[in-house]
């Protein structure tokens, strides 16, 4: 890649087509299910959601969370640093042990 420029791949802020996709099944998916109704009009998605384990009802919320949120990617001071930066920080650090050790 050219230093500092984009030289190829999706516009910034274009999004995603295959995340889209996955998005709109799901969201059809759902929507389709959703319309399905018991005798008493109770929705049967519902109704499946509501019957499963609560450890189990936590697990299909996370991953339809995972589906639909984007995640956030946390950016710390350490991973910042360069390779460079790194190696010099760990080197020091053996130099202060080597010098306790005399």
């Amino acid at each position: 890649m050219a230093k500092g420029k984009k030289t190829g791949g999706r516009v910034k802020g274009t999004p995603n087509k295959s995340t889209q996709l996955a998005k709109d099944l799901m969201i059809g998916w759902l929507n389709l299910h959703n319309t399905c109704t018991d005798a008493t009009g109770v929705q049967l998605i519902w109704q499946d959601f509501m019957a499963l384990d609560p450890r189990d009802r936590v697990k299909v919320s996370v991953e339809f969370i995972k589906v639909i949120m984007p995640k956030n990617i946390s950016i710390d001071e350490e991973s910042r640093r360069t390779i460079e930066d790194r190696l010099v920080a760990l080197s020091e650090g053996d130099q202060l042990e080597a010098e306790d050790v005399d």
